[in-house]
């Protein structure tokens, strides 16, 4: 079965007009909520299964974000550990519409 996760990335606009329709379909394909607003977007993976080293589509989501202005997107992964753990959070958009 494998360890389960919450998983949140919110991300600026502006970062999100970057993104190519066939990026969007692959890292956003099932999402379990999505939400909107003129600052940026939040996406929520409810208990999936975030291995960043084994999936395609997450190493590709964590090699393109790393790229990216840091205070313009935040990936929080809550796995059972959290929050002690922190390993897998990326990003620095703290003050997020959100309160991620």
């Amino acid at each position: 079965m494998g360890i389960r996760s919450d998983v949140v990335l919110v991300i600026k606009t502006d970062l999100v007009k970057k993104l190519s329709d066939e990026m969007k379909q692959r890292w956003f394909h099932d999402v379990s909520a999505c939400y909107k607003n003129d600052e940026g977007i939040l996406y929520h993976w409810e208990y999936i299964k975030w291995y960043v080293d084994e999936y395609d589509e997450i190493k590709e989501m964590y090699a393109w974000l790393s790229e990216q202005p840091l205070e313009d997107y935040l990936l929080v992964a809550a796995c059972h550990d959290y929050p002690e753990s922190h390993e897998n959070d990326i990003g620095s958009w703290t003050e997020n519409p959100w309160n991620v």
